[in-house]
């Protein structure tokens, strides 16, 4: 018979991996949560590695055995009541278990695994070595799970840049885009990224276009490379990529001149969040271009958007205070 303490243990291990599988999967319902778990018997290795208690918390030793018998039981000396486990203890039993079900024989283990390291205390040191690893998973949904951990650990996984450039040729999108996020994330230590992420500005999802022009907005280029391939996203077909582009291009600032005419044909675009960077890029790149500062007055009288004309006014400003 089982005792309470286990039974206790064992519906926490269900209702952590239970919500843990929904975060992976927010489509399913809870009845196909419960058919996964039974279908995937390894997953509980993972439940084993959530089960753990927080951190500074001890496990419970005060628990009553209660048997399912009404016959009396013997009496029997209690258990000696052991020392409190140390936080740091906790930290690194979670540690190992997550790491080794990176290597798990199940898919959906080591995706889980990579799924919990993203937003757990996990120190960078110990995940990004095995996630770097992990990122050459053959199944790209844990490839996926981890491109999205590395991206958690931001600048600390500088040393993933090299198999996150790789990862933007993934013949998954859905590899790809969170590969150029996680690059995103790690910023200027990602520098060497910026001839990749400028390749993926032509990617055929947009999804990865864009994230690619998120991450060129965020990485400081060291030259204006990416300078045609930006104008070129200026006229893709969805806005997000162009206000992304436009916003890329005012980061790198004067050595986008070439961008000034696109820019400034932006300005009349339907959605006012390109509207808004491309005033932006245009008061970071010349204000004092007569093109432009004719197109960005035209904002300040008449847009209808507060925030697109306070932009072009404050460009216009900029070029004043320039002459």
């Amino acid at each position: 018979m089982k005792s309470l303490h286990a039974k206790i243990g064992l519906a926490a291990a269900c209702v952590i991996l239970a919500a843990s599988v929904a975060g992976i999967f927010p489509s399913r319902q809870r009845a196909e949560i419960v058919q996964l778990r039974k279908e995937v018997d390894s997953w509980r290795r993972l439940a084993e590695a959530n089960r753990l208690p927080m951190q500074g918390q001890a496990p419970r030793s005060d628990i009553e055995d209660v048997s399912l018998s009404s016959r009396p039981k013997a009496k029997s000396t209690p258990a000696p009541v052991q020392a409190p486990r140390s936080a740091q203890d906790w930290s690194e039993r979670l540690a190992n278990a997550l790491i080794r079900d990176l290597k798990d024989p199940e898919w959906k283990v080591r995706r889980g695994a990579a799924a919990v390291l993203r937003g757990s205390t996990v120190s960078a040191e110990i995940a990004v070595p095995a996630l770097i690893e992990a990122l050459a998973d053959e199944e790209w949904l844990v490839r996926k799970s981890v491109a999205e951990a590395l991206a958690y650990y931001g600048a600390d996984a500088a040393d993933a840049v090299p198999a996150l450039v790789g990862a933007l040729s993934d013949e998954e999108w859905h590899v790809r885009m969170p590969a150029a996020n996680a690059l995103e994330a790690i910023g200027e230590p990602a520098g060497a990224a910026i001839p990749a992420l400028t390749r993926s500005l032509a990617d055929e999802e947009w999804q990865v276009r864009n994230a690619a022009a998120m991450a060129l907005a965020v990485i400081p280029p060291t030259d204006a490379t990416p300078v045609p391939a930006l104008v070129n996203a200026l006229a893709d077909e969805e806005w997000h990529v162009t206000a992304n582009a436009a916003m890329a291009l005012g980061a790198i600032g004067p050595g986008a001149a070439p961008a000034i005419p696109g820019l400034t044909a932006a300005l009349a675009h339907e959605e006012p969040n390109v509207r808004l960077n491309a005033a932006y890029a245009l008061g970071q790149i010349d204000p004092q271009n007569a093109q432009g500062a004719a197109a960005l007055q035209r904002l300040v009288n008449d847009d209808a958007d507060a925030r697109v004309r306070q932009m072009a006014e404050s460009a216009l400003q900029k070029a004043a205070a320039m002459q």
